[in-house]
């Protein structure tokens, strides 16, 4: 197993290329195969289905898991490949884009003239460092959204860049609540300002 940190943990594996399907093969079609081989034989195949029920059974288990988390997440989840494509969405991602987003470039939802993409194009050169970007995107009812994105380069198992895999979540609200706080503020100091002028 190879752990690639909190966005995922992926492992690999990889069969031998001698099976005892094949030895067992081999000995029905030679008149070297004695009975105590064959039980022999029948016992490493045994095993083997064993092994490979109890790997099937862990790596069912842990993408249900993944799946499980996935769902639960509130945040929206993205997956692009190098071109910069939808390739994959958690359920928040389609309830926010709409269900035809796979096969869609991310810039085909940016509002507005923006620099996301070179914000972001140090993953597509293989940095495994986190990004932080706020991008305008177009919801799927068509209101412009201001999204808080958390960005992660995806390696394929040579260790080359495959895309990218973002988290985001909607900041509209709060980035309106705290320009109105800073205009009230604002405000009051001009107020109180104009009112000491008599005073000066």
């Amino acid at each position: 197993m190879s752990n690639k940190g909190e966005t995922y943990d992926e492992f690999e594996v990889k069969p031998s290329p001698r099976t005892i399907e094949k030895e067992i093969e081999n000995l029905l079609t030679t008149d070297e195969a004695t009975r105590p081989d064959m039980a022999i034989a029948l016992r490493k195949l045994e095993k083997e289905i064993a092994e490979r029920r109890r790997i099937e059974e862990e790596i069912l288990e842990l993408s249900s898991r993944q799946k499980a988390i996935l769902a639960t997440v509130p945040d929206i989840i993205m997956e692009v490949n190098n071109d910069k494509i939808y390739t994959w969405a958690n359920r928040a991602g389609f309830d926010f884009f709409g269900e035809d987003l796979i096969g869609k470039e991310a810039d085909y939802y940016f509002e507005g003239k923006q620099d996301t993409y070179n914000v972001v194009q140090p993953l597509f050169d293989g940095d495994e460092n986190l990004i932080y970007v706020e991008s305008w995107q177009r919801r799927r009812d068509g209101q412009k959204r201001l999204l808080a994105w958390w960005c992660r380069v995806l390696k394929n198992a040579e260790g080359k860049t495959a895309g990218a895999l973002s988290s985001a979540h909607d900041i509209t609200e709060r980035k309106r609540s705290e320009e109105s706080l800073r205009k009230a503020r604002k405000n009051t100091a001009t107020s109180l300002r104009m009112s000491m002028r008599p005073f000066l």
